[in-house]
């Protein structure tokens, strides 16, 4: 290997920095051409990756860390050995189960090993994963009040920017009287300065179907922006809610407290535009893709204003 952090289509951008990257540059220091086998902990039910992975290596066997105990997981990657690619499975002939694994680690470390996740990954949110991961919270409330104040900024500029995809983390938390990771939330609430933020979006139509009688979503321009910066929060809602009284904005508040102001509310087909402001912790940097100048020439150019208006 190069050292050159690998582009596979689909993965995520975290697990190519401190994974992918990582292995890479070690291979690269420690075997440079020298032959070697390099194995992914993709699982049998998890086909795309394996394919998108397959685009990057041509011929290779691929370890998996399925235990002695997880046969039909076993039987069901088998299917996807092909010439090029062949599975083997370590655990397996070494007839250990997991908890033979736990043990060993103990052995060697004494530490009794959990499943690992990232406190903030929102792919950890499972049925199966339920329970140990509100477990897991209850374990390290710091990092959970860290989490909250991530998805509450996140929320703030964006009304679907939970963690998890079925249900918020504060609901969650809530849920399982983990009061020491709130308690630790709100006192970083209450600490923090606050400020108002705009947010516009440009929703653009996607390429081919933009004479389409109902054309679908191309590519979105977001641009956020600190318009004022306040003490506390209820100062900066006072004045978002006062700008918006002198401006005609809509006012909406969330069951959690965050509080919208709706300037322009984005139209139903594409393209199409939206702005409104939020209160957060003052955290965020201004920021949008290619600088705000040219979000501004965009947003106020005669192609788009004659689209949008």
């Amino acid at each position: 290997g190069s050292g050159v952090l690998p582009s596979f289509s689909g993965t995520h951008v975290c697990s190519q920095k401190f994974k992918a990257w990582v292995i890479e540059k070690w291979l690269a220091e420690h075997y440079d051409e020298t032959e070697y086998g390099h194995a992914f902990g993709y699982s049998a039910d998890e086909p795309s990756r394996v394919a998108k992975s397959e685009e990057a290596f041509r011929v290779r066997n691929v370890a998996f860390g399925f235990n002695a105990d997880e046969m039909s997981r076993v039987d069901r990657a088998r299917e996807y050995d092909t010439t090029n690619r062949r599975g083997f499975y370590p655990l397996v002939a070494w007839g250990w189960d997991r908890q033979k694994c736990i043990d060993y680690i103990f052995e060697k470390t004494v530490i009794t090993w959990s499943k690992s996740t990232c406190y903030y990954c929102p792919f950890s949110h499972t049925k199966q994963n339920l329970v140990t991961l509100q477990a897991r919270h209850i374990e390290h409330p710091v990092q959970t009040a860290n989490a909250l104040m991530l998805e509450r900024v996140s929320l703030s500029l964006n009304p679907r920017g939970q963690l998890y995809r079925s249900e918020t983390l504060i609901e969650m938390t809530m849920r399982a009287g983990n009061t020491e990771a709130l308690s630790l939330f709100q006192q970083a609430l209450e600490s923090d300065s606050w400020a108002i933020y705009r947010i516009r979006r440009i929703y653009g139509a996607k390429a081919g179907t933009e004479n389409d009688e109902t054309p679908k979503k191309g590519t979105v321009q977001r641009a956020v922006e600190t318009v004022s910066r306040h003490a506390t929060e209820q100062e900066a809602i006072g004045g978002l809610i006062e700008s918006s009284s002198k401006s005609g904005w809509d006012i909406h508040q969330t069951q959690h407290g965050i509080t919208y102001a709706y300037a322009i509310r984005r139209g139903e087909g594409y393209p199409t535009r939206e702005v409104y402001f939020g209160v957060a912790p003052d955290r965020v940097k201004d920021k949008t893709r290619y600088g705000i100048d040219y979000c501004n020439a965009r947003w106020s150019s005669e192609q788009y204003a004659l689209e949008f208006d």
